[in-house]
């Protein structure tokens, strides 16, 4: 009899995951603002300002951020980016085994993809809340391209104060756009959000 009953709880599971998936909905992008920039005509800054929000957020574009940050971010947050639809049950499968043997949170599963919903919707966390994450970031990615979903992390990361994305970090800390970068400047980059 009790045989019975475990063999409906794989489609019952999987049929709430569905409903759940279906009821959580995607997560809203919203239209960024930017940093106001004011240039000459070779292209020079001629003078720059924080956008509304009050944060120096400023426009990024991946192909021009040096690719060895790109590689480097890949393998330290989410060396399955390419190969995942927004959660990757590896990662997933890791962390909840972990948790289990040890009775408490010892890594997380968190993808870029995850992060950028965070990003997007701060939530308190919670499980909850990272069971939304993961609904949405599954969303999230059947609507963009990897490529837009890196270039919203990469805007919308934090870099300390009001320093939001990549390119307006490496023009504050290091004076220059971020398509050349040192391997220290990419490690501390990499670290701080």
């Amino acid at each position: 009899m009790a045989s019975i009953r475990w063999k409906w709880l794989p489609p019952l599971l999987l049929l709430g995951a569905a409903a759940w998936l279906w009821w959580v909905p995607p997560p809203s992008v919203p239209r960024l603002d930017y940093s106001f920039e004011l240039l000459d005509r070779h292209g020079r800054v001629l003078y720059r300002a924080t956008s509304r929000d009050g944060y120096w957020r400023l426009p990024l574009d991946p192909g021009r951020v040096d690719p060895d940050f790109i590689r480097y971010l890949l393998a330290y947050e989410d060396q399955r980016f390419h190969h995942h639809p927004g959660v990757d049950p590896l990662a997933l499968a890791r962390a909840l085994g972990q948790w289990v043997k040890a009775g408490r949170v010892v890594s997380g599963a968190s993808t870029l993809t995850m992060q950028t919903v965070r990003l997007l919707h701060p939530r308190p966390r919670s499980l909850a809340s990272k069971l939304v994450e993961m609904a949405q970031a599954l969303k999230l990615e059947s609507r963009l391209t990897k490529t837009e979903v890196l270039r919203l992390y990469l805007t919308l990361a934090p870099y300390g104060g009001n320093i939001q994305g990549l390119r307006a970090a490496t023009l504050s800390y290091f004076g220059h756009e971020p398509d050349h970068l040192t391997l220290s400047q990419a490690a501390l980059l990499i670290a701080l959000p």
